[in-house]
């Protein structure tokens, strides 16, 4: 019964409660239309080839350019920064999707120019994307599991009602036809303009995927582990794309029409799990739907060789899911990381396209496949059982480092049981460098900042509990996440010495837990 209650409680006045994401929401479906029609064949096809995949990739140049420049100055975008970028983007979308209708409707676009202008659309519109992701996480109430899903899955499924209809249209007349949804993005930032800010707290519980990825370490090991299966996976929906050697897949109208229902259908049922307060939507499920839908286009393909664009249907629908986890994945991102949130969209776009560009163009073009679909389905299987063991172990590494944490809770946080220390595991090698990359490495800066804080605030413990000068000393280590054994080794005493100590200043102060103490400072000191 509790659960039906709490299911049936974002029912009412649905529209209002997510009144502030509105704006972003249908910016970022307008921004999306843009990209699908120009370069990705508005469900015509499952791509346009070397115009979706190949494009994307060479606009990928740039993009890690500008995330280098981000990664090695710590620039941190303004809002009036931002306020400029997010115009100039639109207006910029905007002006390329009308001159590639234009060229298109009269015949002039030649195959380079195309390509060039299909390079600059999809800088443009992810640049937009970009934009809109960042200002619901920034401006908008906190974004949870919930709100996050109903923004990216609800952007699609606004976006997927004027591509369908578009799909309808001569090939030269849809880019025009999608202009003015590409300028309803002005509409959209005005609207935003005149929301009133909401206070509040980010929605969701202590598991489901926002609130899992602010557990510290574990944080950073889930989504390392997101981005190895995104890229797995990517790879194998490059090939998908392709099947069975790498001409995209054209679809008849029957195949255009279940394509749309079926993906309408898919993001009302992730809003709605989600909304259900089912909290592995966005950690498990969607990796199941993901690895079931390629594995489902794989045998539609072999099953229907004369009639590919039936297993193109489930291909198309991968795409479609694998956008929105990656625009769930980068707002993950910005919650998680405290780089610029441009760097983290440049960097998970740059893992999906990589790796489903790779797919697309480089694997299928280097083995000699010959249009063997036999040999192309094998080798698309054992991708696909790579990525999904890869998924599947990096899930379960960080599950059983997960559950590390309560166990330490319980062993070594009492001020009267003996502690069995349960040392973090840092990263090292490879893994470090993965996540500097990331962008999931620790400021040092900020690190310093908060011990000092903790340092602070332990002191005025200790002047009003009369702690000793080193009973504060280990406090303040203590309060800052170090294990007895950490303790210890920090100020070069025993662990039995260091217990003692911490038992005292449970003792002194009445308080119970490492959580206890943390609490106390929050509420009256400066933390």
């Amino acid at each position: 019964m509790a659960d039906s209650s709490v299911a049936s409680a974002p029912k009412k006045g649905f529209f209002n409660q997510y009144a502030p994401l509105w704006p972003s929401t249908v910016g970022l479906a307008c921004a999306y239309m843009g990209l699908v029609v120009a370069t990705q064949g508005s469900l015509r096809f499952t791509d346009q080839g070397v115009f979706t995949d190949g494009a994307a990739a060479v606009a990928l140049i740039p993009c890690l350019i500008a995330a280098a420049v981000l990664y090695k100055t710590r620039f941190f975008c303004t809002r009036r920064t931002m306020a400029v970028l997010v115009r100039v983007s639109i207006a910029l979308e905007s002006a390329i999707v009308l001159v590639m209708g234009v060229l298109r409707f009269s015949g002039l676009c030649t195959f380079p120019v195309r390509f060039a202008l299909s390079v600059l659309v999809t800088i443009a519109a992810a640049l937009c994307i970009a934009c809109w992701l960042r200002r619901a996480h920034d401006d908008e109430v906190p974004l949870g599991m919930e709100r996050g899903v109903v923004l990216v899955f609800g952007a699609i499924f606004l976006s997927q009602i004027p591509v369908f209809a578009i799909s309808l249209l001569p090939d030269g007349v849809r880019c025009l036809a999608i202009l003015p949804f590409v300028l309803a993005q002005f509409a959209c930032l005005a609207w935003a303009s005149r929301q009133t800010h909401q206070e509040g707290e980010a929605d969701g519980r202590a598991d489901d995927y926002f609130s899992f990825v602010r557990s510290g370490e574990a944080s950073r090991r889930f989504l390392v582990a997101c981005a190895i299966g995104l890229a797995a996976l990517s790879l194998v929906a490059g090939f998908l794309s392709g099947f069975p050697h790498g001409e995209p897949i054209p679809f008849t109208f029957e195949a255009r029409t279940v394509c749309f229902v079926l993906t309408e259908l898919m993001c009302v049922l992730f809003i709605q799990s989600t909304m259900r307060r089912h909290s592995r939507t966005m950690t498990v499920r969607v990796w199941i739907v993901m690895e079931l839908l390629a594995a489902g286009a794989l045998v539609l393909y072999c099953a229907f060789p004369a009639h590919l664009e039936i297993g193109g249907i489930a291909t198309t629908m991968l795409g479609t899911l694998m956008t929105a986890f990656v625009w769930h994945l980068i707002i993950a991102y910005l919650t998680s990381g405290w780089r610029d949130p441009f760097y983290y969209a440049a960097i998970v776009w740059a893992v999906w396209t990589i790796a489903r560009a790779f797919g697309r163009f480089v694997v299928l073009g280097v083995m000699p496949t010959g249009g063997d679909s036999h040999f192309t389905g094998t080798l698309i299987s054992l991708l696909l059982l790579v990525s999904t063991q890869l998924i599947l172990v990096g899930l379960i590494d960080v599950s059983q480092f997960a559950a590390k944490s309560p166990q330490k809770e319980a062993l070594g946080e009492s001020g009267t049981a003996a502690e069995t220390p349960v040392e973090e595991a840092k990263p090292t090698g490879g893994a470090a460098r993965i996540e500097r990359i990331l962008g999931l490495d620790e400021d040092s800066t900020l690190a310093d900042a908060r011990h000092a804080v903790v340092r602070h605030n332990a002191e005025l413990m200790g002047s009003q509990f009369m702690l000793s000068e080193r009973e504060v000393e280990v406090l303040a280590l203590y309060a800052s996440g170090f294990t007895q054994k950490r303790v210890a080794e920090q100020l070069h005493i025993s662990q039995t010495t260091a217990h003692t100590h911490i038992s005292r200043i449970y003792s002194k102060t009445g308080l119970h837990s490492r959580q206890e103490l943390l609490d106390y400072m929050r509420q009256y000191g400066d933390m």
